[in-house]
């Protein structure tokens, strides 16, 4: 049990140099967007808009509406993508592919009208995927990640109601509708495919920042 635990922790600080250029990845597309006078977000989720059911589950993630918003985005998913690369990067970034893109269907099926971006749907798609995970193949490592996320981030479930006009609870209750199926399910291979190719150069720029 101790050498599973120590196997998972050594795992989880090679693999936060991948976790820091995700992250990182996400404020280069922020600044970018700022520079632009936050022209990218018309690349988020419009609900039955036609040309947004194209873009926005594969970009919404990665657009924010200010500083703030992507700052607190970017506490838990840091965290929670470094868990996700204990298993592999590739592995990890087709679960956030697969989760990404079934979130943003539903909320573009089912959602209120409206510019639906930030990373919270996918913050909400991990924690439900390790929760799914911890509870159903029970092991040190998942058992661990499912305590720690409940311990810290426990109060994110409240998200998932109704709390203002502002904060897309309808992306916040699919992202963790979504990672629940994708952690049962599983996800496609051609996602898996594309996952592989995209998790070399990352780990590479990750080795040469951090290694």
């Amino acid at each position: 049990m101790i050498n599973e635990l120590t196997l998972f922790l050594n795992s989880l600080k090679i693999h936060l140099g991948e976790a820091t250029v995700y992250v990182g990845f996400m404020w280069l597309i922020h600044i970018l967007n700022v520079q632009l006078n936050n022209k990218l977000d018309m690349l988020g989720i419009i609900p039955r808009n036609p040309i947004t059911l194209l873009t926005g589950p594969i970009f919404s993630p990665y657009l924010h509406a200010d500083f703030n918003h992507l700052f607190y985005n970017s506490i838990p998913l840091y965290i929670m993508v470094g868990a996700l690369f204990t298993d592999g990067v590739a592995h990890g970034l087709a679960v956030i592919f697969s989760a990404s893109i079934l979130e943003g269907l539903l909320v573009w099926l089912l959602a209120r009208k409206g510019n639906h971006i930030g990373a919270s749907g996918l913050i909400m798609a991990l924690f439900g995927y390790f929760l799914y995970q911890g509870y159903y193949n029970p092991s040190i490592q998942t058992l661990v990640i499912a305590i720690v996320l409940l311990y810290y981030f426990g109060t994110l479930l409240l998200s998932i109601f109704p709390a203002d006009m502002l904060t897309s609870y309808e992306g916040h209750f699919f992202g963790l509708i979504s990672g629940v199926i994708i952690a049962h399910y599983s996800y496609p291979d051609r996602i898996l495919i594309l996952a592989f190719d995209l998790s070399e150069p990352l780990t590479r720029i990750a080795q040469q920042l951090f290694r």
